[in-house]
């Protein structure tokens, strides 16, 4: 779904297309690259992932391009924390910050299947990159 323009609405249709009875499994890679998701807009896909649990493995969120801030990394880092089953996030071309990593590195400290974290291109200093290597 790149380069999609959606609202707090477009974002409730996606999480209640996942939420469908069965379809869960299906789901592995969400691309929603580019569709000027906010941190307000964000907020019911994480929620949805962890309610789902074990049965949504998606292993891929790429959420490049968007207007995240630290606020949505915090609902996102909510999920991430506890997820058993991604391994990659993209978060390129957000406005994660260095108060974004400190949600991430929290989230990173029990989350052991994330492999691949992309923060290209979101102001973050050396010291908020060292917050999420440590």
């Amino acid at each position: 779904m790149s380069n999609m323009r959606m609202d707090d609405a477009g974002v409730q249709l996606v999480c209640d297309a996942l939420d469908q009875e069965g379809d869960q499994e299906d789901v592995r890679h969400l691309v929603l690259f580019n569709c000027g998701i906010t941190d307000e807009a964000i907020q019911p896909l994480p929620q949805l992932l962890m309610d789902l649990g074990d049965e949504s493995p998606l292993v891929s969120l790429n959420l490049g391009v968007n207007g995240l801030t630290p606020v949505g990394i915090r609902h996102l880092t909510e999920w991430v924390r506890w997820d058993v089953s991604l391994h990659t996030l993209d978060l390129q071309l957000n406005a994660v910050g260095d108060r974004g990593c400190v949600h991430l590195a929290r989230a990173l400290q029990r989350n052991t299947t994330l492999k691949l974290l992309n923060l290209q291109s979101n102001g973050i200093s050396a010291e908020g990159l060292k917050s999420v290597a440590d």
